[in-house]
């Protein structure tokens, strides 16, 4: 298993050394009068829908952190099969999405907000992807995919693998479903969720067009 230091690995990431525009792109995104004024929609919509939840868990002193600990906690205990007391006092289906939109929506805005943000995120592991393309195909000598061979671990007189798993977080699956032209609002795939890419070799061009 190669191990990338964190301040090298770009691969699930955006950071100022993989576009030195980056921390711009944030501040822009941060600064854009759609996510003003989406966020502050948001802390809105969290005063009353955390008043409704202190009352529901009757934890009248709760803070906001301990608040969105709870979302935390009934989003895996549901994930996971898990029956809470806490559907039997009257918390519903539309709270659970609420607890989950409020919780994502700061990840979304880093990740999905703007296509800007989307395409350096999902940069390298895109770079990544397109020189195994050029790699299982013959288009690419080993020595010449750079990217690949700085996550991999391999050396440049290696075979093109059979299989490669990466593991990431729900925000690089966003960015990923995102620049292959998906609907960036998947704010948070279900734990587990994976995509799989398949090189396939056909020779009939009638099928393969």
């Amino acid at each position: 298993m190669k191990i990338v230091d964190e301040a090298e690995d770009f691969l699930l990431r955006g950071h100022d050394e993989i576009c030195q525009r980056y921390s711009e792109i944030e501040e822009a995104a941060d600064e854009h009068p759609y996510v003003i004024e989406y966020l502050e929609t948001l802390e809105e919509e969290e005063e009353m829908f955390f008043r409704r939840l202190r009352m529901i868990a009757d934890m009248p002193d709760a803070t906001v952190r301990d608040l969105y600990g709870l979302c935390d906690y009934i989003y895996w205990a549901a994930q996971s099969g898990i029956d809470l007391t806490i559907y039997d006092k009257g918390f519903t289906r539309r709270d659970y999405r609420k607890c989950q939109v409020l919780n994502a929506r700061y990840v979304y805005f880093k990740n999905d907000g703007t296509p800007d943000t989307t395409q350096i995120n999902s940069l390298e592991l895109m770079r990544t992807f397109s020189e195994l393309t050029q790699l299982t195909s013959g288009e690419l000598e080993m020595e010449n995919a750079y990217t690949y061979l700085k996550y991999s671990g391999k050396d440049k007189n290696s075979d093109v693998p059979k299989f490669i798993l990466y593991s990431g977080h729900a925000a690089n699956v966003g960015s990923m479903l995102t620049a292959f032209g998906q609907d960036p609002l998947i704010v948070s795939p279900n734990p587990a969720s994976a995509i799989y890419l398949q090189f396939s070799e056909c020779k009939d061009e009638a099928v393969c067009g």
